[in-house]
């Protein structure tokens, strides 16, 4: 067997160093182990995420609402009613201060309807009538109205079930409404308790307490 010179054994030491060291190496295809404890740093615009701590955006534009109706849940035929309501100007991005805003209401019943009137709004102390200020909470109480089936309206209004439906508009452009349910009641006979003056054209009743019609001489 030949003899390596003394010159040719610390290269090939070398050489195997290298070739163990390969050997060793890790395989990149294989997943990396996740230490637990690590740290990761993230640039400006990294994970868009956490709100950075700014303020929220402003809500977008909301329109104006009728929030509330309060009024009695009988509304009569032929006869004087009252209802109050409750409104709410616009807030959000780009609200301003809106004029010439009314309130009307409607009886709906099926196909018929009636309305019942208009008339500008009045949002408190000092504002004048039909301005609506963006973010006012707004009241109307004691709206009074006759409801009659002489008034504008398709179809005819009976006793029974109806809508009662309170509108905001600005002009003829609607911004809001609000509905509740109320009961239609037909006008009751006028009730006479004791002695009468029949006058011509009264229509007698056979009821003892003399109930009836008549038209004023």
């Amino acid at each position: 067997m030949p003899k390596l010179s003394t010159r040719a054994a610390p290269l090939l030491l070398l050489v195997a160093i290298v070739l163990g060291a390969c050997g060793d190496q890790s395989n990149l295809t294989r997943p990396i182990p996740e230490d637990p404890n690590r740290i990761i740093t993230c640039g400006p615009g990294c994970g868009g995420g956490g709100g950075g701590g700014g303020p929220p955006p402003p809500p977008p534009l909301q329109p104006p609402v009728v929030t509330s109706i309060t009024m009695e849940p009988t509304v009569s035929l032929s006869g004087w009613n009252a209802y109050d309501a409750g409104f709410n100007g616009q807030f959000g991005t780009g609200a301003v201060t809106l004029s010439n805003v009314s309130i009307d209401a409607t009886v709906i019943q099926g196909s018929a309807s009636r309305s019942v009137g208009s008339q500008l709004i009045v949002c408190g102390s000092g504002i004048s009538a039909g301005r609506l200020p963006a973010y006012a909470t707004c009241s109307m109480p004691g709206i009074f109205f006759f409801l009659t089936n002489t008034a504008p309206g398709p179809g005819t209004l009976v006793a029974g079930p109806a809508t009662f439906r309170v509108s905001l508009r600005q002009g003829a452009t609607l911004l809001g409404f609000l509905d509740r349910s109320v009961v239609i009641t037909s006008p009751g006979p006028v009730i006479y308790p004791g002695p009468v003056v029949f006058y011509p054209g009264f229509t007698r009743s056979t009821n003892p307490l003399q109930s009836g019609s008549a038209t004023s001489p």
